[in-house]
């Protein structure tokens, strides 16, 4: 049966098919549950948008996902109690940036730290609006260090920890800098998937394993900079800038 279903699911990516005929498999999917895990929904729209551009990855994820949870049983499947081996679809807009899990990453420079501060980052040019999905900008192939007093830490949908910094000097000038979950897509396929989870477990040390408990305190952070779209997004830079992912945090005394 989840033979035919994967076989499915690629002749209509090759084929370009009907995104109709996707949905109904879904729905075939959701019909067996009597009660939807709040990730369903995410990755199924997530699929269903990756498909009608054409990107077979997200059908493997898909696919991989529906054979975790359904097995070839007649009775309603169970959910899987790990993720799949293809990560946690967690992000979307410039994703494989944001966890070096892009095509360029071999071009970072990880080991030449930028030391600089947040009213400089906030000082560049701005990159806010039609920004690329690939790495484009100078300061994406740098990794630059920080200090700064934090003044929120949360967890957002994509499951990074949003981490916002404001100048020591100039408390109003602030950015954003971001860890992503080494479970999630991209960053199990990143080639530096190790620093990422140091940098996260990092994070979580410092605060003993409470990030919000780090609000007031100071913190040096390097992270490789990122340019993110201006989606009202709580204590961005003027610039747009951010670092994202943090490569490694600490606390300064």
């Amino acid at each position: 049966m989840f033979t035919a279903t994967i076989a499915s699911f690629v002749m209509i990516e090759e084929s370009g098919g009907e995104m109709k005929q996707i949905q109904e498999r879904f729905d075939r999917i959701e019909r067996k549950w009597t009660r939807l895990p709040t990730w369903w929904t995410r990755m199924r729209n997530y699929a269903a948008d990756r498909i009608s551009r054409r990107r077979s990855r997200a059908i493997v994820y898909a696919v991989a996902v529906i054979l975790a949870g359904c097995g070839s049983s007649s009775s309603s499947p169970t959910m899987p109690t790990t993720p799949p081996v293809a990560g946690l679809v967690c992000g979307e807009e410039r994703w494989a940036v944001k966890t070096l899990s892009d095509p360029d990453v071999s071009r970072i420079n990880l080991a030449q730290i930028v030391p600089t501060t947040i009213s400089v980052l906030n000082a560049l040019p701005p990159h806010c609006i039609s920004l690329p999905e690939n790495r484009m900008f100078a300061e994406e192939f740098q990794v630059f260090e920080v200090t700064g007093r934090v003044t929120i830490v949360r967890m957002e949908e994509d499951r990074d920890y949003h981490v916002v910094l404001a100048d020591l000097s100039s408390p109003a000038d602030t950015m954003i800098t971001e860890s992503p979950d080494p479970q999630c897509e991209g960053v199990v396929s990143s080639p530096q998937l190790s620093l990422l989870q140091n940098a996260r477990q990092s994070l979580l040390a410092i605060s003993g394993g409470r990030p919000a408990s780090l609000m007031g305190q100071s913190v040096r952070v390097q992270g490789v900079g990122f340019y993110d779209f201006d989606h009202g997004q709580t204590g961005k830079s003027r610039s747009c800038i951010e670092l994202h992912p943090i490569t490694r945090v600490e606390r300064v005394n």
